[in-house]
């Protein structure tokens, strides 16, 4: 019997090393949420147990940490990308990332005012050389880069009447 426990004991371990290994790999690439490592051990087969110990053991070395992962996230995505602050949001759930993480991230950010020069800098950079552009292609444009509706119309006309001035 004490040998049984011994093996099983020693399966553990490897599949536990097997596990971290497999992670540390994801994880040099691109920093990860908890659930993207879960779903990547899952998909490699490995046990609950061996899982749960894995991402212990990750958040203890400082590889796993969903709050940073998303301040960074929405910090990329708010300054170069120029997102909307749906879309941002949207990402992270399908991330993983809690709300109240999520809520305290995008609060960093995002601002009605905040967000309206952002959705200005956008139309900038992505449309300073076209001459006509139909008012609603471009509000359309920015309500799929996850600007709300109303929010788009107003960088849209703003856009327009400085691009008029301009001309």
């Amino acid at each position: 019997m004490k040998k049984k426990e011994e093996e099983l004991k020693k399966d553990f371990e490897r599949n536990l090393e097997n596990a971290l290994k497999i992670s540390l790999r994801f994880l040099k690439f691109r920093p990860r949420t908890k659930k993207e490592v879960i779903d990547k051990l899952k998909s490699k087969d490995f046990g609950l147990e061996i899982i749960r110990k894995t991402v212990e053991e990750l958040e203890k070395m400082g590889f796993l940490d969903d709050e940073k992962f998303a301040f960074d996230w929405v910090n990329e995505r708010f300054n170069f990308k120029m997102l909307g602050k749906k879309k941002v949001i949207a990402e992270l759930k399908r991330k993983g990332i809690k709300d109240e993480i999520i809520e305290e991230a995008i609060s960093n950010f995002y601002t009605p005012e905040s967000e309206l020069e952002n959705a200005l800098e956008f139309l900038t950079k992505k449309f300073a050389k076209l001459k006509e552009i139909e008012k609603e292609k471009l509000i359309s444009i920015l309500v799929r880069q996850g600007y709300s509706f109303s929010l788009s119309g107003k960088a849209v006309d703003v856009y327009l009447s400085k691009k008029a001035l301009s001309d």
